[in-house]
């Protein structure tokens, strides 16, 4: 039965699904997005580590022992290859500001029978890095052999050194590892203390005008060691910001502040440490390719004067 009113059948909209995109389109957009995530990753690195950018570096002039005086730098390292791996971005810097950088190396790094080649390949990095090839020496001592077994003494490394300085000149400046040895190594770690013990003598007469200002290269904990061009870029940052970057191992105790400069290379220093480092053809192996993948040393150094009257 109806109630005698007409009805009107309303017609079923049907409606359309709608289209899904396609998964080209889906990958052409995430592709975009990654080039420009890319894009500006690059430019923040560019800028981060262009020459006029980077943190500036000591002004060297401060070490002079004299007004008007050449500054004489002795870069004090156990092998071949460590003024490359280790001292690049010091031994830059003090090259662009004229100091006459001078190099001494206590052992040829003869472990494999290679000394000859590696004392080669010593002066041909150096040159790399702007130190002239008559400045660079190499010296050879039965106590002073290269290997993870040799225990070297500081008072050995004390007269090793004195026999240079009394051939040479005495020098305004020795940089030389610390304590650490940035890697542990046995043959890195006493190098300070010979230094140390050579010039902390107050009846040392050879030394009674003057002594020189010592620096070691700070060794860091392995997570800021391996942080490549990442802790060049936040030194960048945090000196534009006015932080202060802290290389203090979590848990170490707070000491008082002992002097210290920071050197950081912009991009064209890293490869020109490179360059260096493949001068040393003899050690380029795998895991020093990624040595100089990943260590913050090719790009920064921070140097702490070591106090002689402790």
């Amino acid at each position: 039965m109806t109630d005698g009113k007409n009805y009107k059948a309303i017609p079923q909209i049907r409606t359309q699904p709608q289209p899904q995109p396609q998964p080209r389109r889906r990958r052409r957009r995430l592709l975009r997005r990654r080039n420009w995530l890319c894009a500006v990753l690059v430019a923040l690195i560019v800028t981060c580590l262009s020459p006029s950018v980077v943190p500036p570096s000591p002004d060297w002039s401060a070490f002079a022992s004299r007004q008007g005086h050449v500054i004489q730098a002795l870069i004090l390292t156990a092998h071949p290859d460590d003024e490359c791996m280790f001292f690049s971005p010091t031994i830059l810097s003090l090259v662009k500001q004229d100091v006459h950088v001078r190099a001494l190396c206590l052992s040829s790094g003869n472990a494999t029978g290679l000394g000859a080649i590696r004392s080669r390949e010593l002066i041909s990095s150096y040159k790399v890095l702007g130190v002239n090839e008559t400045d660079v020496a190499v010296h050879e001592h039965i106590d002073l052999q290269d290997g993870m077994r040799a225990d070297w003494q500081p008072d050995v490394i004390a007269a090793a050194l004195r026999l240079y300085i009394e051939s040479t000149t005495l020098p305004d400046l020795i940089i030389t590892f610390d304590s650490g040895g940035i890697t542990q190594h046995p043959n890195h770690t006493p190098l300070s203390a010979g230094v140390r013990s050579l010039f902390k003598s107050r009846d040392e007469p050879f030394f009674s005008s003057r002594r020189p200002r010592i620096l070691t290269l700070e060794t860091v904990p392995k997570y800021i060691k391996f942080t490549s061009l990442l802790y060049p870029i936040y030194e960048t940052i945090a000196f534009h910001l006015g932080w202060s970057p802290s290389t203090r191992a979590e848990g170490a105790p707070l000491l008082p502040e002992k002097p210290a400069w920071s050197v950081t290379s912009h991009a064209m220093g890293y490869w020109q440490a490179l360059q260096a480092m493949m001068q040393h053809r003899s050690q380029v192996v795998w895991f020093r390719w990624l040595y100089v993948a990943f260590s913050k040393y090719m790009w920064s150094n921070r140097l702490v004067e070591v106090d002689l009257l402790r």
